[in-house]
């Protein structure tokens, strides 16, 4: 009997029950409404007995559900003060991985509140490309990962931490921007195919490129010293506000989201699911 693998899916049903829909039970977990109904299959296939009766437009609870809802209330209590106990107690320690331009355009400020709201955990973190990070999950070595939502995360459990805008930006100094290219990150990516499409719509030629580069800080430098329109996301602008323009706002932004993520189905490290609602929180 894999026990975790049960505590799962009683989340997903005591979710079911409390809000009296698959649906909301699979925004509060993070999963689709799929992976709720199979978690309750599982679940009715483990106790041998039938949790939820389906009905055309809503779910119905079976006595035998009612039953366990209780049950579970009493397990997610018990667990949630062993888990306060933890928190209060221990000092605590998780590890992530992040890319660099998170680690240098979001992740000072969320250090900030952490050092506030979280004064005894210990924080380590990695930085790397995305297949780092995902490799890293799948090995253990770090609790989470935090990565944008332009890569395939579906084998993961995902929370979502913040949204935001690819933006095209030039220096403020720059008032004729048809002297100047484009900078683009080199890797393929789905908002600078975008970029390129509506630049084609729009102007009837294709985008000029003045230099691809792997790094949106370093695409951010060089937009900043004047020596393109670089295409990079709104966070990575937020420390450079006074010296940058946003320009082109009709070629539509893309936007993207930022999650952490986590492996599928596992329990989580309490004090990184704690820091990871700090991360929800909107910054200033």
């Amino acid at each position: 009997m894999k026990l975790h693998y049960n505590l799962i899916n009683l989340k997903y049903f005591f979710d079911v029950v409390k809000t009296g829909s698959f649906g909301e039970s699979a925004k509060l977990n993070h999963v689709s409404q799929s992976a709720i109904s199979q978690g309750i299959a599982k679940l009715e296939e483990t106790l041998q007995c039938q949790l939820v009766s389906h009905q055309p437009g809503r779910c119905k609870v079976t006595e035998k559900g009612l039953e366990l809802f209780e049950g579970a209330r009493e397990i997610f209590q018990i667990l949630q003060r062993v888990e306060n106990i933890a928190l209060e107690q221990d000092v605590g320690h998780m590890t992530f991985g992040c890319t660099h331009s998170f680690a240098v355009g979001l992740l000072p400020e969320y250090l900030k509140q952490a050092r506030q709201s979280l004064p005894s955990l210990k924080i380590n973190f990695r930085l790397g490309h995305y297949f780092d990070i995902k490799e890293w999950l799948k090995k253990g070595i770090i609790d989470f990962g935090i990565l944008l939502d332009n890569d395939d995360l579906s084998l993961f459990d995902c929370k979502k931490i913040y949204q935001g805008r690819f933006l095209l930006y030039a220096a403020k100094q720059h008032k004729d921007l048809s002297t100047l290219g484009f900078l683009l990150d080199s890797d393929e990516r789905k908002e600078t195919n975008v970029l390129k499409r509506r630049y084609l719509e729009k102007y009837k030629q294709e985008l000029p490129i003045a230099m691809e580069v792997s790094s949106w800080e370093v695409i951010a430098n060089l937009t900043e010293a004047g020596l393109g329109v670089g295409l990079f996301p709104d966070y990575v602008a937020r420390k450079r506000e006074k010296r940058l323009n946003v320009v082109f706002p009709d070629l539509e932004p893309t936007p993207y989201t930022i999650y952490a993520i986590f492996k599928k189905n596992k329990l989580q490290n309490p004090h990184a699911v704690k820091f990871c609602e700090l991360l929800q929180n909107p910054l200033k």
